[in-house]
């Protein structure tokens, strides 16, 4: 088909220019769009070596426990999800770490809405450790309520060793279930919609996993 001379003709992309060129008929042209995707993010936190006493010593403060209704899974700093490590340990480095993962992350995801990148405000809702042992693992779930969620890996088994408890995010609104696998590795944080299900494979290596999990509120003005 022959494309038009028109100011919206102009604004398309090559690949949109070579698909209706090469199309016999208009209905050639349609096709799957992908409109929404999910914004996740993975980076490294700086010189995570300085942030770890603080979330170390709040781990040895802490009495792990099983939660009584997901069987023997893995370890948590708190069961009732009542509490916030962060704040209760009061992890000043990791919080400012985290404010500039989160700034980044909003903005770049689009999250902030009308708020600019700096003048947002946010609440760490509330956050744990969870701690997987060996054969420990976690079901797939969301965090409905939260605007953001995270993940940063505190501790973990070294690169070499195959199936160090990966986390997992499960698309299932198609009929075919689709997922994406990403290796857990010591000082990267991870941050993705509250909504999104996932969930942590087995551990099968001896060394255990340790990971901080949190929730994030956007504060509506």
């Amino acid at each position: 088909m022959q494309i038009p001379d028109t100011p919206e003709a102009a604004k398309l992309s090559p690949e949109q220019r070579e698909l209706i060129a090469n199309a016999k008929t208009k209905r050639d042209i349609g096709g799957v769009d992908y409109i929404f995707p999910v914004p996740i993010y993975v980076n490294y936190v700086d010189n995570y070596q300085n942030i770890q006493d603080e979330l170390l010593t709040g781990v040895s403060h802490s009495d792990f426990a099983m939660h009584p209704n997901w069987g023997h899974t893995h370890w948590l700093s708190d069961v009732t999800f009542d509490g916030n490590f962060i704040k209760d340990n009061r992890c000043k480095k990791f919080t400012e770490e985290l404010d500039w993962h989160v700034r980044k992350y909003a903005k770049e995801a689009g999250v902030v809405g009308q708020f600019s990148q700096d003048k947002f405000e946010y609440n760490i809702k509330d956050s744990w450790v969870a701690l997987f042992k060996k054969n420990n693992y976690a079901h797939i779930h969301s965090h409905g309520e939260a605007d953001i969620s995270g993940v940063y890996y505190i501790q973990t088994p070294p690169k070499t060793t195959q199936n160090v408890g990966k986390i997992f995010f499960q698309d299932d609104r198609m009929a075919q279930e689709r997922s994406v696998e990403i290796p857990a590795d010591q000082g990267v944080i991870i941050l993705f919609p509250g909504y999104l299900k996932h969930g942590v494979q087995t551990n099968i290596s001896d060394v255990e996993r340790l990971s901080l999990s949190f929730n994030i509120k956007i504060k509506k003005k």
